[in-house]
Protein backbone atom coordinates (compact mmCIF):
# COMPACT_ATOMS: atom_id res chain seq x y z
CA UNK A 1 0.00 0.00 0.00
CA UNK A 2 2.61 2.27 0.82
CA UNK A 3 4.36 1.78 -2.53
CA UNK A 4 1.23 2.69 -3.89
CA UNK A 5 0.87 5.93 -2.15
CA UNK A 6 4.23 6.76 -2.98
CA UNK A 7 4.11 5.92 -6.59
CA UNK A 8 0.87 7.73 -7.22
CA UNK A 9 2.41 10.61 -5.29
CA UNK A 10 5.65 10.48 -7.68
CA UNK A 11 3.08 10.54 -10.56
CA UNK A 12 0.95 13.18 -9.06
CA UNK A 13 4.06 15.48 -8.71
CA UNK A 14 5.33 15.19 -12.09
CA UNK A 15 2.14 16.00 -13.55
CA UNK A 16 1.60 18.74 -11.21
CA UNK A 17 5.39 20.06 -12.08
CA UNK A 18 4.78 20.09 -15.95
CA UNK A 19 1.09 22.09 -14.89
CA UNK A 20 2.78 24.83 -12.88
CA UNK A 21 5.52 24.74 -15.31
CA UNK A 22 2.62 25.46 -18.48
CA UNK A 23 0.93 28.25 -15.87
CA UNK A 24 3.82 30.17 -15.36
CA UNK A 25 4.90 30.14 -18.63
CA UNK A 26 1.19 30.69 -20.02
CA UNK A 27 1.08 33.64 -16.93
CA UNK A 28 4.40 35.44 -18.32
CA UNK A 29 2.58 35.73 -21.99
CA UNK A 30 -0.75 36.54 -20.18
CA UNK A 31 0.93 39.50 -18.96
CA UNK A 32 3.13 40.40 -21.75
CA UNK A 33 0.06 40.21 -23.83
CA UNK A 34 -2.15 41.97 -21.05
CA UNK A 35 0.39 45.27 -21.04
CA UNK A 36 0.91 45.54 -24.79
CA UNK A 37 -3.20 45.99 -24.78
CA UNK A 38 -2.92 48.95 -22.63
CA UNK A 39 0.53 50.51 -24.23
CA UNK A 40 -1.66 50.04 -27.61
CA UNK A 41 -5.31 50.51 -25.88
CA UNK A 42 -3.12 54.42 -24.52
CA UNK A 43 -1.25 54.89 -27.44
CA UNK A 44 -4.51 54.90 -29.80
CA UNK A 45 -6.09 57.98 -27.61
CA UNK A 46 -2.84 59.91 -27.28
CA UNK A 47 -3.11 59.72 -31.80
CA UNK A 48 -6.75 60.55 -31.69
CA UNK A 49 -8.62 57.40 -32.19
CA UNK A 50 -9.88 54.90 -29.99
CA UNK A 51 -9.72 51.16 -30.51
CA UNK A 52 -13.35 49.96 -28.18
CA UNK A 53 -12.79 46.98 -27.96
CA UNK A 54 -9.25 46.96 -26.49
CA UNK A 55 -10.07 47.70 -22.56
CA UNK A 56 -12.31 44.40 -22.95
CA UNK A 57 -9.86 41.81 -24.13
CA UNK A 58 -7.11 43.36 -21.47
CA UNK A 59 -9.97 43.19 -18.95
CA UNK A 60 -10.62 39.29 -19.93
CA UNK A 61 -6.19 38.45 -19.98
CA UNK A 62 -6.25 39.75 -16.87
CA UNK A 63 -8.91 37.44 -14.97
CA UNK A 64 -6.96 34.86 -16.92
CA UNK A 65 -3.61 36.06 -15.28
CA UNK A 66 -5.02 36.42 -11.93
CA UNK A 67 -6.87 33.09 -11.41
CA UNK A 68 -4.13 31.02 -13.43
CA UNK A 69 -1.58 33.27 -10.81
CA UNK A 70 -3.75 32.06 -8.31
CA UNK A 71 -3.69 28.58 -9.05
CA UNK A 72 -0.04 29.10 -8.80
CA UNK A 73 0.33 30.91 -5.05
CA UNK A 74 -1.79 28.12 -3.90
CA UNK A 75 0.03 25.42 -4.86
CA UNK A 76 3.29 27.10 -3.75
CA UNK A 77 1.12 27.60 0.04
CA UNK A 78 1.39 31.16 -0.39
CA UNK A 79 -2.05 32.04 -1.25
CA UNK A 80 -2.57 32.25 2.25
CA UNK A 81 -0.88 30.86 5.54
CA UNK A 82 -1.77 30.57 9.41
CA UNK A 83 1.36 31.11 11.24
CA UNK A 84 -0.81 31.73 14.91
CA UNK A 85 0.52 28.09 15.70
CA UNK A 86 4.03 27.82 16.97
CA UNK A 87 6.43 24.80 15.53
CA UNK A 88 6.86 24.10 19.24
CA UNK A 89 3.55 22.31 19.74
CA UNK A 90 3.16 18.65 19.69
CA UNK A 91 3.45 16.77 16.41
CA UNK A 92 -0.30 15.26 16.58
CA UNK A 93 -1.90 18.83 17.08
CA UNK A 94 0.45 20.17 13.84
CA UNK A 95 -1.05 17.19 12.19
CA UNK A 96 -4.62 17.67 13.07
CA UNK A 97 -3.93 21.46 12.56
CA UNK A 98 -2.83 20.51 8.67
CA UNK A 99 -5.66 18.39 8.48
CA UNK A 100 -8.31 21.05 9.43
CA UNK A 101 -6.73 23.22 7.27
CA UNK A 102 -6.52 21.17 4.06
CA UNK A 103 -10.53 20.55 4.97
CA UNK A 104 -10.98 24.23 4.90
CA UNK A 105 -8.81 24.68 1.43
CA UNK A 106 -10.66 21.52 -0.05
CA UNK A 107 -13.92 23.17 0.57
CA UNK A 108 -13.44 26.55 -0.82
CA UNK A 109 -11.73 25.30 -4.05
CA UNK A 110 -14.47 23.25 -4.75
CA UNK A 111 -16.63 26.27 -4.04
CA UNK A 112 -15.18 28.34 -6.57
CA UNK A 113 -14.87 25.09 -9.00
CA UNK A 114 -18.76 24.54 -8.50
CA UNK A 115 -20.01 28.42 -8.90
CA UNK A 116 -16.70 29.23 -11.26
CA UNK A 117 -18.32 26.27 -13.58
CA UNK A 118 -22.27 27.94 -13.01
CA UNK A 119 -20.91 31.49 -13.83
CA UNK A 120 -18.90 29.65 -16.57
CA UNK A 121 -22.10 28.52 -17.88
CA UNK A 122 -24.37 31.36 -17.70
CA UNK A 123 -21.42 33.43 -20.34
CA UNK A 124 -22.29 30.95 -23.08
CA UNK A 125 -24.95 32.59 -24.05
CA UNK A 126 -23.44 35.67 -23.35
CA UNK A 127 -21.75 37.90 -26.07
CA UNK A 128 -19.51 40.95 -24.86
CA UNK A 129 -20.39 44.18 -27.26
CA UNK A 130 -18.04 46.06 -28.21
CA UNK A 131 -15.51 42.77 -29.38
CA UNK A 132 -18.47 40.42 -29.81
CA UNK A 133 -16.64 37.64 -28.23
CA UNK A 134 -18.09 35.08 -25.86
CA UNK A 135 -18.17 36.00 -21.73
CA UNK A 136 -17.50 32.69 -21.50
CA UNK A 137 -13.51 32.71 -22.57
CA UNK A 138 -13.13 34.94 -19.33
CA UNK A 139 -15.48 32.93 -17.16
CA UNK A 140 -14.28 30.07 -18.37
CA UNK A 141 -10.34 30.97 -16.06
CA UNK A 142 -12.41 30.64 -12.89
CA UNK A 143 -13.07 26.70 -12.96
CA UNK A 144 -9.86 25.97 -14.84
CA UNK A 145 -7.64 27.70 -12.12
CA UNK A 146 -9.80 25.47 -9.31
CA UNK A 147 -9.30 22.56 -11.64
CA UNK A 148 -5.53 23.02 -11.62
CA UNK A 149 -5.88 23.57 -7.84
CA UNK A 150 -7.95 20.46 -6.95
CA UNK A 151 -4.64 18.85 -8.35
CA UNK A 152 -2.33 20.50 -6.24
CA UNK A 153 -4.59 19.63 -3.38
CA UNK A 154 -4.52 16.30 -4.31
CA UNK A 155 -0.59 16.38 -4.11
CA UNK A 156 -0.89 18.15 -0.95
CA UNK A 157 -2.62 15.54 0.80
CA UNK A 158 -0.87 13.04 -0.77
CA UNK A 159 2.52 14.42 0.57
CA UNK A 160 1.02 14.64 4.04
CA UNK A 161 0.15 10.83 4.24
CA UNK A 162 3.52 9.91 2.78
CA UNK A 163 5.24 11.93 5.33
CA UNK A 164 2.83 10.61 7.96
CA UNK A 165 3.78 7.14 6.81
CA UNK A 166 7.94 7.90 6.22
CA UNK A 167 7.78 9.27 10.11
Amino acid sequence: MDHIVCSLGNRLQGINQKAESFIIAMGGFLILLFLSGVFLDVASRVLGFTISWMQEITTFIFVWAVFLGASIIFKQGALYTIDIFPKTLPVGILKLVSVTIICIEAICIFMVLKYGLEIAVMGIGRVSQPSGIRIVYAFASIPISAAFMVLFLAEIVLNLFIKQDGK
